[in-house]
C-alpha cells in the first residue's frame, strides 16, 4: 500500500468560535504539485499550518507519510509568506539560508557543523545565487530574495515544499523564473502552493483545488466555473499571463 506524502481528512478548525477550516479532506502523492487557491482569508494559510502540525485541528487528522506532522516535520520545508521577513535586519544570504538548518541542530549550544555549511552552499547553488552568499539580503531585489528564502526552505532536503503566497512581491518576469525554479524543484520533492492568484497557476501542476473554508477540486489540474463559484462566492474572470501560465477557457456567464 502507497502511502501519501500529506493525507488531510475531515480537519475543522475553529479560532474564537469562527470556523476557518470545514470538514476538508485531500491527499498528495509523492512527486505531485498541488495547487491551493482561494480568497484572502479563506483558510490557505491555516491549511499550511495544519499539516506544519503548528496548529490542531478540532476534528479529523493529518499524516505526513503516515505519520502525525510533529515527528515527520523534518521532511517538510516551509516557505512562508514575505511580509514575514525583516529584510532590513543585517544578515547575509548564507547566513539567513543557514537557519534553516537551526531545528536539525542538538544540544544547548546551537553550532553549525561543516555537513550544514555544505548543504547550505548546495541550496545556494541550486537556486543559482552563488554569487550572492555574501550580500546582505536587504540589498538583493526582490527575485533574489524570494530565491534565497526558498534556498532556506530546502537545505534539509525536505520530501515536500510548501509554499504560501510566494510571488505576492514580485514581478511579472520574476514570476515566470519562479516557476522555473518550482518545475526544477518538483524532479526532488512534492510541492504544495497556496495562492490567492489564479493567474500565477502553471500548466504543470498536477492537481488544483479551491479553499474557502471548504475544499474544492476535481482532483485534477483544470479549474471549473462550479469550484470557482463555490470557492469564491462570485463570478470570477480567469485571466493568463503567457507561458508557462495556464490558459483557461472563456469563463461561462
Amino acid at each position: 500500500m502507497t502511502i501519501s506524502a500529506v493525507d488531510v481528512r475531515n480537519v475543522t478548525v475553529y479560532r474564537d468560535n469562527q470556523k476557518l477550516l470545514d470538514d476538508v479532506s485531500f491527499k498528495i502523492d509523492e512527486g505531485q504539485f498541488y495547487a491551493i487557491i482561494g480568497p484572502n482569508g479563506g483558510g490557505k494559510t491555516t491549511l499550511l499550518k495544519i499539516i506544519l502540525g503548528l496548529i490542531k485541528p478540532k476534528t479529523g487528522t493529518v499524516r505526513i507519510y503516515g505519520e502525525e506532522p510533529e515527528k515527520n516535520r523534518y521532511l517538510l520545508g516551509y516557505v512562508p509568506q514575505f511580509h514575514t521577513f525583516d529584510f532590513k535586519y543585517p544578515i547575509t544570504v548564507r547566513e539567513m539560508v543557514m537557519t534553516g538548518r537551526l531545528g536539525h541542530i542538538n544540544g544547548l549550544r546551537k553550532q553549525y557543523s561543516d555537513s550544514d555549511n555544505l548543504l547550505a552552499k548546495e541550496a545556494i547553488s541550486s537556486l543559482g545565487i552563488s554569487h550572492l552568499s555574501e550580500r546582505s539580503l536587504g540589498d538583493l531585489s526582490g527575485g533574489e530574495q524570494q530565491r534565497a528564502i526558498i534556498a532556506r526552505a530546502i537545505i534539509g532536503k525536505p520530501k515536500v515544499l510548501l509554499l504560501d503566497e510566494p510571488t505576492v512581491y514580485v514581478d511579472n518576469p520574476t514570476e515566470e523564473k519562479f516557476h522555473d525554479i518550482l518545475l526544477e524543484l518538483k524532479k526532488k520533492m512534492t510541492i504544495v502552493l497556496v495562492t490567492h492568484d489564479i493567474g500565477v497557476i502553471s500548466s504543470e501542476v498536477d492537481i488544483i483545488a479551491c479553499l474557502n473554508r471548504k475544499l474544492y477540486t476535481h482532483n485534477n489540474n483544470q479549474i471549473t466555473d462550479d469550484m470557482l463559484l463555490n470557492a469564491y462566492k462570485c463570478p470570477v474572470d480567469l485571466i493568463a499571463h503567457g507561458l508557462p501560465h495556464r490558459v483557461f477557457e472563456e469563463h461561462k456567464n
